[in-house]
């Protein structure tokens, strides 16, 4: 025989309860939770005094018994901190339960129930998850979002770290160069899709960006082996020797590897390239042309500078192609002079000097010395004593000018066709190696450097290379 008041409560239709939670207005946590109440007949004998009768449930996860409680209440109360828990991280996430919780209601002589065992076993084995969006990329997942926002809003800024307000883009380039964002978009194909998902995997604007960053990094360790080597290793794994030496702190190119050693070779990878096409519009120079002409009222070897070069300008339009910031591809699409550059026009002289027998004397002084055997030996030249200027005796240019041997401080000046004078022992010199001179320029002053026993110009004059006499040469 059954009591009226519990029947009436084991026959009630079966529901689904919602309960919803807020919080500072702004976290709104949902759960589908079905009690499902299923009567069992329990027969008891009158005789027996109804106070010894304790009320219990058995409860049931997904048809499986798993303890027994005082009250469903128990189970509500433990469902709503979880859910307060979990949903704390979320914006207006619904949260639901994958499993199935049942209670069986029993009336029993002296009834126990364990609510904490229950609800141990309860923490373990169940699993609450969320309403979110999926986010695919090449068609894998890799990660989860509360709402479609989310995901879109992560893109954007994403693309903005590339792209930047162009305003500021103009200004940060030169005055004369512009830039023009034709079109940002992802190389790769993002999709979304609802699913669901623990509330711990939901992962905020700020995460999303680091994982099209980043990529889902997982960590690769490398055990060095006999015969490897950090390049070797780069190429197994497809790496930069630069990134290994980057996650390897004290490792460089040169460092010893020894057999067990642990070398990190993981390396992020985005898994989204931000491709954007700019337009640039800048000035640039037009560099003028060199156009030499010959002249005989020059000697040959001299030059005259008859029109300065000036550069021109031109406006040039590039498109270039980045990926995540660096470019990839630049082309010219468009080209536009502005002012045309105008050539530098130099004049070389061809007029061929004669030196034989049309020098002029280096230096005034007294003839100490002349070509020809000296103390038995060639003198190689004439010896000039004094204390004045050394002159070049004809035009020609300077191929040395400097310490030269014994010579001391000299000037050596090629006047073409062979023939070259030389000026040794000089206290200072007024040319430099290079430079044309025309005759009768001074060239340094006397002096006694070298080996020398005073004050005096040593003149040869070579042709060829073999020394000449000099008095074959000067003016007489």
């Amino acid at each position: 025989m059954f009591s009226t008041n519990w029947i009436a409560l084991f026959r009630e239709k079966v529901k689904d309860v919602m309960f919803i939670f807020s919080k500072n207005k702004k976290i709104k946590l949902f759960v589908g939770l079905a009690f499902l109440l299923t009567t069992t007949g329990f027969a008891y004998a009158e005789h027996i005094d109804n106070s010894h009768i304790v009320t219990v449930y058995q409860l049931e996860l997904n048809g499986k018994e798993i303890g027994v409680v005082s009250s469903p209440t128990v189970i509500q109360e433990w469902l709503d901190a979880k859910l307060n828990k979990d949903g704390k991280q979320s914006n207006a996430i619904r949260l639901k339960l994958t499993d199935r919780i049942t209670f069986k209601e029993q009336k029993q002589l002296n009834g126990r129930y364990d609510n904490e065992a229950a609800l141990a076993v309860l923490s373990k084995e169940t699993e609450l998850k969320v309403s979110a969006v999926k986010v695919e990329v090449g068609g894998n997942i890799v990660g989860y979002a509360a709402n479609q926002q989310e995901i879109d809003k992560a893109l954007s800024q994403l693309k903005q770290q590339y792209v930047g307000n162009s305003k500021s883009n103009v200004a940060a380039a030169s005055l004369d160069e512009q830039i023009k964002v034709k079109q940002v978009k992802f190389k790769e194909t993002v999709g979304t899709g609802q699913s669901s998902t623990p509330a711990s995997e939901i992962l905020s604007t700020d995460e999303l960006i680091q994982v099209f960053s980043n990529g889902l990094m997982t960590p690769t360790i490398h055990t060095v082996n006999e015969g490897d080597c950090l390049g070797c290793i780069a190429n197994k794994y497809g790496v930069k020797l630069s990134d290994i030496l980057d996650s390897n702190p004290g490792l460089n190119e040169n460092s010893l590897l020894q057999i067990g050693q642990q070398i990190n070779v993981t390396v992020s990878k985005p898994l989204l390239t931000v491709e954007v096409t700019e337009e640039v519009v800048k000035s640039e120079r037009i560099p003028f042309n060199l156009e030499t002409r010959t002249t005989d009222k020059l000697p040959k070897g001299e030059t005259r500078v008859i029109q300065p070069g000036t550069e021109g300008t031109k406006r040039v339009t590039y498109q270039i192609i980045k990926e995540n910031g660096k470019t990839v591809e630049r082309k010219v699409i468009q080209e536009e002079t502005v002012t045309k550059p105008n050539a530098k026009i130099v004049e070389r002289g061809t007029k061929v000097v004669s030196a034989t027998g049309n020098m002029t004397w280096p230096a005034n002084g007294v003839l100490t010395s002349r070509y020809g055997q000296r103390w038995g030996r060639l003198h190689k030249g004439l010896d000039i004593a004094g204390s004045g200027s050394i002159r070049a005796t004809e035009s020609g240019k300077v191929v040395l000018a400097g310490w030269y041997g014994d010579y001391g401080k000299a000037v050596i000046i090629d006047h073409g066709n062979g023939v070259q004078t030389l000026y040794g022992h000089m206290k200072s010199l007024r040319v430099s190696e290079g430079e044309q001179v025309s005759k009768g320029t001074s060239i340094g002053i006397m002096g006694s450097t070298g080996d020398s026993t005073g004050i005096h110009v040593h003149f040869e004059v070579r042709k060829g290379g073999q020394v000449q006499n000099p008095m074959n040469y000067l003016k007489r």
